[in-house]
């Protein structure tokens, strides 16, 4: 009972805390941009961004690229660029919403 109450949850500085996500579109499929809130003690912004066909690919690719587990908790806000808008955002809308955002997060076109 004890080993399963533990739990393998990743601890803080091994989390990227997402405050921010820009998705547009590419030739190729999509880009994505989060900004991430740091971890270590003097704190402190990063941003990384992403290419996929779609945004969980790039979100993956942004999870490789910086070594750590996405926390979607904290993000504050979605930009979508213009051609992501004119080439419709419901799809990943859809994808992003199943995040858990709080509920207090703003949509930007």
């Amino acid at each position: 009972m004890t080993l399963t109450a533990s739990g393998c949850a990743p601890e803080l500085y091994e989390r990227l805390l997402i405050s921010a996500i820009g998705v547009d579109r590419t030739a190729t499929g999509c880009r994505v941009t989060v900004l991430a809130s740091e971890t270590t003690e003097d704190g402190g912004q990063s941003t990384f961004s992403g290419e996929g066909d779609t945004v969980p690919e790039a979100l993956s690719q942004i999870a490789l690229e910086s070594g750590r587990t996405p926390l979607y908790s904290h993000n504050a806000a979605i930009l979508f660029g213009m051609q992501c808008a004119e080439s419709g955002i419901a799809e990943q809308l859809d994808f992003l919403s199943a995040l858990r955002f709080p509920p207090t997060a703003k949509v930007f076109l």
